[in-house]
């Protein structure tokens, strides 16, 4: 049914939740005790917002006091008590939104539209259920960017006016939100690795429909308390990183995420994020995104999951073979493997976004991770937490190797890529490989940051600040 721009979905989509409509023991899981009114949320989403008194992470003095894992499970306790377990605080300025009734939420998320992380939540949703019908022939053509926002339209409405008129508001429900559920709880359990799992378990056309993305991850952030505690402790590091980076500042989730890889989803990090800046940067952690943008972000995320999967089986592969490098005569075939996958995957237009970005990942990104690598080794604060982490020893092998394979073709007057210094390219090329191997964690960042480091006498010298070899 369609009304004005918007079209009511199907009655057999739509479910009432019964914690909704639960009144004595709401959702929230406190019970009888009083919640706090709207607008203390306004002024505890202010200070959160500000790190005033309080901010997304648990207080230094409960971390000392308890431990990090224990503190961010009280702490998390007390921000449900204070904004519920799915809102978080205010991305608004000085936070009115709080100070609403549920149904003018919804109508100020629909009026916005494009620029509401809720609105390009259900417009993803609407998309990839739309795109779940045709994959499976239960229609003929392919969804349009105006028949997904009128059907995200109509579901406001009625979202809106249950708020209005009843105890709580109708909710959308598809099989996309049981692939997200399952998402999600990879992401808890696997962190980092989340995507990647759930690709190798399901398939990446599952990890694409699964994934529902409202906003840009500019800084290369997780949405979690220990992800903001990690930022503010690398505040000095990432400031001096951060506006040598242009584009890439994604890179900088290598300096960030570290141990939060297992932390849970934090909407009040999620949303600390929208509204502070990268230090040294104007920027934002992260920007809201239009409901084509969060498609797009969706099949660029997948596509480097896929990427890295297939990569890192056929490096395994050569491994196994007890070849040292793709640069060996044996190694033909493995090379010829590893140019059809990548092209495989640059030819599919579900992947169209990530061909984009893999397409634009050239020397400039290369450049921007090895500029973070060097600046974090050389950072106290960091190498005091990650010293003895396995991933950051390789990566100091890695630039030190780096810095000798610099040298060395320096003093010899000639190219890395020259008849003269083929063997010291040939070791190189070995190298980068044996570390690749050595470590997962470390084979991410090299599949996906450095795979053009294989000259790097000529990494950074286009830039405003060459001469990275040392």
């Amino acid at each position: 049914m369609t009304f004005g721009t918007a079209t009511i979905p199907d009655i057999s989509e739509m479910k009432i939740s019964k914690a909704g409509l639960n009144s004595i023991f709401p959702e929230s899981g406190f019970a009888f005790v009083p919640r706090p009114q709207p607008l203390v949320q306004v002024g505890a989403s202010e200070l959160m917002k500000r790190s005033l008194f309080i901010g997304p992470e648990a207080p230094d003095i409960l971390v000392n006091f308890l431990g990090e894992e224990d503190a961010d499970t009280l702490y998390q306790y007390f921000k449900d008590y204070i904004f519920g377990e799915v809102s978080g605080l205010s991305t608004e300025p000085l936070s009115y939104d709080k100070a609403l009734p549920p149904w003018m939420q919804k109508a100020l998320q629909m009026i916005r539209s494009d620029s509401a992380a809720q609105y390009g939540f259900q417009y993803g949703l609407q998309a990839r259920t739309a795109d779940l019908e045709w994959q499976a022939q239960y229609r003929d053509d392919y969804p349009s960017n105006d028949e997904i926002a009128k059907k995200t339209n109509g579901m406001f409405w009625l979202r809106m006016l249950g708020n209005l008129l009843g105890y709580t508001s109708p909710q959308y429900e598809t099989p996309v939100n049981t692939l997200i559920d399952i998402q999600n709880k990879f992401d808890q359990v696997y962190g980092l690795d989340g995507p990647m799992k759930f690709s190798q378990t399901f398939g990446n056309e599952l990890l694409y429909l699964g994934e529902t993305k409202s906003t840009r991850n500019i800084g290369g952030a997780l949405a979690t308390s220990e992800v903001i505690r990690n930022i503010k402790k690398y505040e000095k590091v990432i400031g001096e990183v951060a506006p040598d980076i242009g584009d890439d500042l994604d890179v900088l989730g290598m300096l960030i995420n570290g141990d939060a890889a297992n932390s849970e989803y934090d909407p009040n990090a999620y949303r600390w994020q929208l509204q502070a800046t990268i230090p040294g940067t104007s920027q934002n952690w992260r920007e809201v995104a239009s409901g084509p943008e969060g498609m797009a972000e969706a099949q660029r995320q997948a596509g480097w999951v896929e990427y890295i999967k297939g990569i890192g089986q056929i490096d395994a592969l050569l491994q196994q073979a007890g070849l040292p490098n793709y640069r060996v005569k044996e190694a033909a075939r493995y090379k010829a493997m590893k140019d059809q996958f990548t092209q495989n995957l640059l030819d599919n237009p579900m992947y169209e976004p990530w061909a984009v970005d893999f397409a634009s990942r050239g020397s400039s990104t290369t450049y921007s991770a090895v500029r973070t690598i060097k600046a974090a080794l050389e950072d106290e604060a960091f190498m005091n937490d990650n010293a003895d982490k396995r991933t950051w020893q390789i990566a100091a092998l890695y630039m030190s190797a780096r810095d000798e394979v610099i040298r060395m073709a320096e003093a010899s007057g000639e190219g890395l890529g020259t008849e003269g210094n083929a063997e010291l390219k040939f070791q190189w090329d070995t190298l980068r490989e044996e570390y690749k191997q050595a470590d997962p964690g470390w084979a991410a960042i090299a599949n996906r940051y450095l795979r053009q480091d294989d000259d790097p006498t000529q990494i950074g010298r286009t830039t405003s600040m060459g001469g990275l070899g040392g």
